[in-house]
C-alpha cells in the first residue's frame, strides 16, 4: 500500500513554486487556479508550460486542495478525507487483493492438480477399466461411483438398482441402467486389485477434491466481488457532485 506520507510530501516539492490562496474556477474539463489548470479527465497538471501526469491518489489530493483555495490543509486533513472517502490508494489495495486472490486461486488448483492425479493412480490399482469407459474419471458421476463403490469388487457386487439410481442422480438423468450394467460387467471381469486401504484413500481424495472445488469457487467469487469494487473505484475516482466529470 501507498505511503500518504511519501505522497504528501511529493506535493510540497510541487507547491513550492505556487500558493493554493487563488480562487479556483471550475469547468467543463478542468480546475483553474491563476495560472495552474488540473485537467481531471487526462489526469495530468499544467504550470508555467510544463504538463506532468499524476498518479490517482495524487490526482485526488491536487482535487482536495483546488477545492479548498484560501485554507490552509493540513496533513491531517488529506488523510482524512482520502481515508473517510475510501479513496486513499484503493486502487493499489484492490490491486494487491487481486493479486493476492489469484496466486491463492492457483495454489489451490494445483493441489486440486495433484490430488487427481493420485484418483487416477488408484483408479489404475482399484478398477483399470473404467478409464476406458467414460469420458473422464473426473466428472461428478464418476466421483459419486468411486465414493459408493471405490473398487471393481465392490461394482461388480452392487445391487443394479442402486447402481443404477446412483449414477442416474449423480449424472442428472444422463447415465441410467444401462450404464450401470456396463460398469458391472467391467467390474467382474476386472484385472484390478482388491485392496480396502486404497480404497478408503480413493474416497478420502476425492473427498479433499470436493472441498477444494468450493474452496476455489469462493476465491473466485471473492475475486470477481474485489474486481468489481476496483472498477467502481476506478469509474469514480472523484465525488460525483463535480460539474461535467459525472458525465
Amino acid at each position: 500500500m501507498l505511503d500518504i506520507n511519501i505522497e504528501i510530501k511529493h506535493f510540497e516539492n510541487i507547491f513550492a513554486s505556487f500558493t493554493i490562496e487563488q480562487i479556483g474556477k471550475e469547468t467543463d474539463r478542468y480546475l483553474l487556479m491563476r495560472e495552474v489548470s488540473l485537467w481531471l479527465e487526462t489526469g495530468t497538471i499544467e504550470a508555467g508550460g510544463k504538463q506532468a501526469e499524476l498518479t490517482k491518489n495524487e490526482l485526488r489530493i491536487m482535487y482536495y486542495l483546488f477545492e479548498h483555495d484560501g485554507v490552509i490543509c493540513t496533513r491531517a486533513d488529506l488523510v482524512e478525507y482520502l481515508w473517510d472517502n475510501r479513496l486513499y490508494s484503493d486502487t493499489s489495495y484492490h490491486n494487491e487483493e487481486l493479486k493476492s486472490l489469484t496466486r491463492y486461486r492457483f495454489d489451490k488448483v494445483k493441489e486440486r492438480a495433484k490430488l487427481k492425479s493420485s484418483v487416477s493412480r488408484l483408479v489404475c490399482i482399484l478398477f483399470p477399466e473404467l478409464e476406458r469407459l467414460v469420458p473422464t474419471l473426473h466428472m461428478a458421476s464418476v466421483y459419486a461411483l468411486l465414493c459408493g463403490f471405490p473398487s471393481a469388487d465392490a461394482v461388480a457386487n452392487a445391487h443394479l438398482t442402486g447402481l443404477s439410481n446412483l449414477l442416474f442422480d449423480s449424472s442428472k438423468g444422463r447415465y441410467g441402467k444401462d450404464t450401470a450394467v456396463m460398469f458391472r460387467d467391467a467390474a467382474r471381469s476386472s484385472i484390478g486389485s482388491h485392496m480396502p486401504a486404497k480404497s478408503l484413500k480413493l474416497k478420502h481424495t476425492i473427498k479433499l477434491i470436493r472441498e477444494l472445488a468450493i474452496e476455489i469457487d469462493e476465491i473466485e467469487a471473492a475475486s470477481n466481488e474485489s474486481w468489481m469494487k476496483k472498477s467502481n473505484r476506478q469509474s469514480l475516482p472523484f465525488p460525483v457532485s463535480v460539474t461535467g466529470w459525472a458525465q
